[in-house]
């Protein structure tokens, strides 16, 4: 039997015995760590299977925001197509998804280090390391008194932090170095395309992962570049680079770039100036080193990239956690990296010991697991009464007494408050794909502030209908709403549930207004600080100010209606998110969709009475996007399915 076939079909077993160590994972619906983030995916998935094929427009999250900003869609797709095919809940789906990725990702391993070394029995080693072992446990303390049994590091952010799209953002790394490898050694052309799709898998599920790859990339490629001693190198490295961003083109756009990088400030502390200069000086004594190496020494690709993986997530982390290192994102994130590459390092080291002495070190490091394969399944804490939980029982009451209300909510509440309906809120549970600032800004102000006025002033503005302050006695998890009696004599309480005080906010019912175009004009830009205060009573005031009547209805998410009777220096405002796709037409007139100070939407109108239609519809760098995604995949399928050598 051939090589390439032994490989199959010892990832095929290896896939396999890995689902054997993790099945509850596939049939579990909801878990028992609802401080996880996962709700936020499963709600995305939900997302899409009610609005399916692609909703180009998030209705529910920060006031409305452009879909592809909200995540990279690889896991939230995996977790629909799942759910689809099984007929099973969003829920499950995304259980399913990220088991049988985790379980790519140990065979990916394998499949790794079986191209890279030769070796398939180091191969196996180094799998089965991946799926019972963290080495980084061994001094990151609080790691390891995290994690239940001493589970994988990689496991235990997948079932209890809710991190499936960065999971599976690593299982498909191996996969794609592994592929480059063969493609840069002068396999045929299908290796190139395996690994672009291989690549786009990892962006396209998370961008932490993305950001791993593209420290793994770089590094593959000067290995094998110093190996081979030829620029066919560069050129396939060229085209997996150029396939991979072409791949993922229909949402990755320059806007979802900016914004996204814009945005950092809310989810990640700035790198420092002297973590990039030390970062940049190991990088040039890494290649001065490698190249030496590889002229001098022999030293194969595979050593120098394992050594330089080592290098570097070792520094990004260790130096993270003890010096406070940092050129970019959270470090800290890149954990389960860091394991990996760990496994990769022990692995080439003992390898090159003699068998016996190999052996005996093997025997010993995989006792430590010993703890963690005595239950395995045990990690895994479904909870059979969610419907008893206060995320569900509050979403369930809003859909009935308020449908269709924008409400304020935080915590565990915001992550789930719409795995199961579309219900819109002021904020959201995915930061860096926020359109607009001013919900961010109310959210901190909300939650930390003790200027009750204040936070009213904010509510009114965003639209939101009714404010939930999780109090003490909630069973809600991160009661995050630290001055919780601020709002007592301030706004009307609906209910007080279960530890959980609902107020009403004192404004208009709808999300639109007619307002005067003098006192729109005289508005100061809100500040991104505490001082923001007179400018936002102000808008406040100037959105209550009318009395004209005005309805709103919204019949889809891409689309919303406006009956308005307006006067002389009128105009309507809609509180959704401006975005260039946004299209309206007054009385079937095309009309410019204008930005106002709290980036909401106006149109201009003359007096009397209108019937105004918002629609969205994908912009032109989308619809580019789309275009240019479909020409790389007619290219990648061309090349798998082509046995030509490159030349």
């Amino acid at each position: 039997m051939s090589k390439s076939r032994w490989t199959a079909l010892d990832a095929a077993a290896l896939f396999l015995l890995t689902a054997l160590l993790i099945l509850p994972l596939f049939y579990t619906n909801y878990l028992n760590d609802w401080m996880s983030i996962e709700g936020s995916f499963i709600a995305q998935a939900r997302y899409i299977l009610d609005h399916w094929p692609h909703p180009a427009w998030d209705a529910l999250w920060y006031c409305g925001t452009r879909f592809d900003y909200v995540y990279p869609p690889g896991t939230n797709y995996g977790a629909a197509v799942a759910a689809l095919m099984l007929h099973v809940a969003p829920a499950r789906g995304y259980h399913v998804y990220c088991a049988a990725v985790y379980c790519l990702g140990v065979a990916g391993v394998y499949f790794l280090v079986r191209v890279g070394s030769g070796s398939r029995g180091w191969a196996w080693v180094a799998a089965c390391a991946e799926a019972l072992l963290s080495p980084e446990f061994a001094f990151l303390k609080a790691y390891r008194a995290d994690s239940e049994l001493w589970m994988p590091e990689r496991l235990n952010v997948l079932v209890k932090w809710g991190e499936g799209p960065h999971t599976n953002a690593l299982a498909f790394i191996p996969w794609s170095i592994g592929f480059a490898f063969l493609a840069f050694r002068g396999a045929r052309t299908w290796t190139v395309a395996a690994a672009a799709v291989c690549s786009a898998l990892v962006v396209s599920n998370n961008l932490y992962g993305a950001l791993a790859l593209g420290i793994f990339f770089p590094i593959a490629v000067w290995s094998a570049y110093v190996e081979e001693q030829s620029r066919a190198v560069l050129v396939r490295a060229t085209a997996i680079v150029g396939l991979t961003a072409g791949l993922c083109s229909w949402w990755l756009t320059p806007s979802f770039v900016r914004i996204t990088v814009r945005n950092l400030i809310l989810v990640a502390v700035p790198g420092n100036g002297w973590s990039k200069v030390v970062g940049a000086a190991l990088a040039l004594g890494f290649a001065a080193g490698s190249w030496w190496a590889a002229r001098r020494m022999k030293a194969r690709g595979w050593t120098i990239f394992v050594a330089g993986c080592a290098l570097a997530f070792v520094v990004e982390v260790a130096g993270q956690f003890w010096l406070h290192f940092r050129v970019w994102g959270e470090p800290m994130r890149f954990v389960p990296e860091l394991d990996m590459v760990l496994i990769l390092g022990i692995v080439e080291c003992l390898r090159r010991l003699n068998r016996r002495a190999a052996i005996v070190l093997v025997a010993i490091g995989f006792a430590f697991s010993i703890r963690y394969l005595s239950r395995p399944w045990s990690v895994f804490h479904e909870d059979p009464n969610w419907r008893q939980r206060i995320e569900y029982r509050t979403q369930e009451w809003m859909a009935r007494d308020f449908p269709g209300s924008r409400v304020f909510v935080s915590g565990s509440e915001s992550f789930w408050y719409d795995v199961w309906r579309d219900l819109p809120q002021v904020s959201g549970a995915s930061d860096q794909g926020m359109q607009d600032l001013m919900p961010a800004l109310a959210r901190y102000q909300i939650l930390v502030g003790t200027d009750a006025q204040r936070d009213v002033c904010w509510l009114e503005s965003l639209g939101a209908d009714v404010l939930i302050v999780n109090g003490p006695g909630s069973q809600e998890v991160y009661h995050s709403v630290q001055q919780p009696r601020k709002f007592a004599g301030v706004l009307a309480v609906i209910a007080d549930r279960d530890g959980d005080t609902i107020y009403r906010v004192p404004r208009r019912a709808g999300l639109a207004r007619v307002v005067s175009e003098a006192r729109m004009a005289a508005l100061a830009p809100i500040p991104w600080s505490n001082e923001d205060g007179p400018a936002l009573h102000a808008y406040a005031d100037t959105l209550e100010a009318s009395p004209a009547p005005i309805t709103y209805e919204r019949p889809a998410v891409d689309e919303i209606r406006v009956a308005a009777t307006t006067g002389p220096g009128d105009s309507v405002l809609v509180q959704e998110s401006w975005d260039p796709g946004w299209r309206a037409w007054v009385d079937g007139r095309s009309t410019p969709v204008l930005r106002d100070v709290m980036c909401f939407m106006r149109v201009r109108t003359p007096p009397g009475a209108h019937r105004i239609r918002f629609a969205y519809t994908p912009t032109l760098e989308s619809r580019a996007g789309a275009w240019v995604s479909i020409t790389s995949l007619i290219v990648v399928l061309t090349a798998g399915l082509s046995w030509r050598r490159l030349r």
